[in-house]
């Protein structure tokens, strides 16, 4: 088998060499290794590589080439081609790991039954196909393959575990749901199948049945001290403390390992028992004072049952230990910040570093800074200098700017700031709709002070992104408000040939026309389209009422302003039912709206329109 590589020449003679001196010093095995020096190469030119000795290490070369690169379906099909040059399991299982692990699953599926192809019994095997199967949403073969492991399984239940763990962090875990149960029908007196089921239905939403299982499982094993903490969670669920505790705690305590009494104490806290979980934490602490996680236990109880004296004094213990002292510091932050001490919350939450503490501890470190300081520039020089000590939060940091920025009114910058953003490679945050909300909210405070540069900023948003409903129509009104009716009908008829069918479109089109161009028989045939779509919307229902009022059809209109009224009370519905009353009558009505708008809506447009 020949095999078409691309490959720089004066590359080629260099990872040449380096093979060469690798394997006169070092272990074959070891060429791999000089990798390292080509990190980030280019491949250009064509070269032939053959399956003889030499050139299957030249293979083994360029596969681990493309994966320290990062090329992994380019690794893939390599490792994939190993297999069948030297027919032995170890490379399509290389092939299968990688795929699995960089979510590649067209290439899993095809490594996985590689594998299997070669190694049938190979149990690891058969688990990475069960993963790539419930990724793939393929539940027949994946359900038929778990029970063929299990049938054929010397230890059925052990293996359901195993199956249950390999799977339990797989988005798609839910969807295995039917499958455990026709395991537990199988295996009706197995406790790992029950407590396994009752986790499934757990996650499904399904408590009755969770507490059902789960007490199945306990029953088969209540030596099991996992299983007893799992049906304590239940019974806790189901707010019967007493009983559920009393199991739990005699569990936990008959453990041989530390590590099942803090699971049990961190399933107390997990289900918001704080007085249930103190008491507990309490207890393991008269023979454990220095435990950390007892201390953290304790500590966490007492903030969530509002005891800060207690809490400050067991978290300040906590900082003496080196992998506590992020959380030590954010609920002392989080205290002090409760008592108005903002000098000392700032200093506990300025300490946080790498942990699931950073991003809150800085943001309202920051906040503290920007907000009750009034200092926005020391603010976002924090910021920056958090994102140079830290660059793997530059994302998170940035948005937190944005935050500050738009916090203290100054939307232009903000907005400017997600503009430069958007294009982060590996960014958690999209800045890209970030920009596309602040520049709108940035056009609209600009609208609502009279200034022509909205205009101008939504044409170069429009002209950014794709043909957008939202922008055109924000585009029209504008347009409207500089008095540029037929811009403002074009605009929204380009809106139209977006969404021919969009009643919001065909509303504000009709309105328009009555309203503003006089153009009433028209504006009735789109807003009479508009409302067979979207018949109980008030917007709609008042546009109607104004056609009908400008057509003369006035018993008709007043129908359509009073429904628009009753579903949204707005100034410009009621000065509409003002004008109409004003012309039929009867005097009272016409009273009592227009009262009700100069009274309600003192300021508004439409007030100013009756004085």
């Amino acid at each position: 088998m020949v095999l078409n590589t691309i490959i720089n020449f004066n590359l080629y003679k260099v990872f040449i060499i380096i093979k060469m001196i690798f394997a006169k010093f070092f272990k074959p095995s070891l060429v791999a290794i000089s990798i390292f020096f080509l990190s980030g190469c280019q491949i250009n030119s064509t070269i032939n590589l053959a399956t003889s000795e030499t050139k299957i290490n030249d293979l083994i070369f360029l596969a681990a080439l493309n994966e320290q690169n990062q090329v992994y379906d380019r690794a893939i099909e390599l490792y994939l081609e190993l297999s069948y040059a030297e027919n032995t399991p170890r490379w399509a299982e290389k092939a299968s790991t990688l795929a699995i692990e960089n979510y590649l699953n067209t290439l899993a599926l095809v490594s996985t039954d590689r594998w299997l192809t070669i190694d049938n019994n190979n149990f690891n095997a058969k688990m990475a196909r069960l993963i790539v199967l419930l990724r793939d949403l393929n539940i027949e073969e994946f359900n038929s393959n778990a029970i063929n492991i299990l049938t054929g399984s010397l230890n059925p239940n052990e293996n359901i575990l195993v199956l249950a763990r390999t799977l339990k962090n797989e988005e798609n875990f839910i969807y295995a749901l039917p499958t455990f149960e026709r395991i537990h029908e199988l295996y009706p007196s197995s406790a790992e199948s029950a407590y396994v089921l009752s986790t499934l239905y757990l996650i499904s939403g399904s408590l009755v049945e969770s507490t059902k299982t789960a007490n199945l499982a306990y029953q088969l094993r209540p030596n099991w001290t996992e299983v007893a903490i799992h049906f304590s969670r239940m019974l806790l669920l189901n707010q019967e403390l007493t009983q559920g505790y009393k199991i739990g705690f005699n569990s936990a305590m008959k453990s041989t390992t530390n590590d099942q009494q803090l699971v049990f104490g961190d399933m107390l806290i997990e289900t918001r028992n704080m007085l249930l979980a103190k008491h507990y934490y309490l207890n393991l602490y008269a023979s454990q004072r220095d435990n950390a996680s007892v201390i953290s236990g304790l500590g966490i109880a007492t903030y969530n049952l509002n005891q800060p004296g207690q809490a400050v004094t067991f978290f300040e213990d906590l900082t003496r230990f080196t992998l506590f002292e992020d959380q030590a510091n954010y609920f002392l932050g989080l205290m002090a910040h409760k008592n108005m001490n903002y000098e000392g919350a700032f200093r506990y939450f300025s300490r946080v570093t790498e942990s699931i503490y950073f991003i809150e501890s800085h943001s309202l470190a920051s906040n503290i800074t920007s907000n009750i300081f009034n200092d926005l520039e020391g603010s976002l020089y924090y910021l920056d200098s958090l994102e140079v000590a830290y660059p793997s939060f530059s994302s998170e940091l940035r948005l937190e700017k944005i935050y500050r920025l738009i916090e203290h009114a100054e939307l232009e910058q903000a907005k400017n700031m997600a503009y430069h953003n958007q294009h982060l490679v590996n960014s958690s945050v999209d800045f890209g709709a970030i920009y596309t909300e602040l520049s709108i909210a940035y056009i609209s405070s600009l609208m609502a002070n009279n200034n022509l540069r909205a205009l101008d900023e939504v044409k170069i948003l429009i002209g950014e992104l794709e043909p957008n409903i939202q922008l055109l129509m924000l585009k029209s009104t504008i347009e409207q408000n500089l008095n540029r009716q037929n811009e403002a009908l074009a605009t929204l008829n380009l809106c139209l040939t977006i969404e021919p069918e969009n009643p919001l479109v065909l509303n504000a089109i009709g309105y328009l026309l009555t309203d503003k161009l006089d153009n009433h028989n028209d504006a009735y045939n789109y807003i009479n389209r508009a409302i067979t779509l979207s018949p109980n919307n008030a917007a709609i229902q008042d546009s109607m009422g104004w056609v009908l009022f400008n057509l003369e059809r006035y018993d008709e209109a007043i129908q359509y302003l009073e429904l628009a009224y009753a579903n949204f009370n707005d100034p410009e519905v009621i000065y509409h039912l003002v004008k109409a009353y004003q012309i039929i009558g009867p005097s009272n009505l016409y009273l009592h709206y227009k009262e009700l708008l100069l009274n309600n809506y003192p300021n508004s447009y439409f007030s100013k329109l009756l004085q």
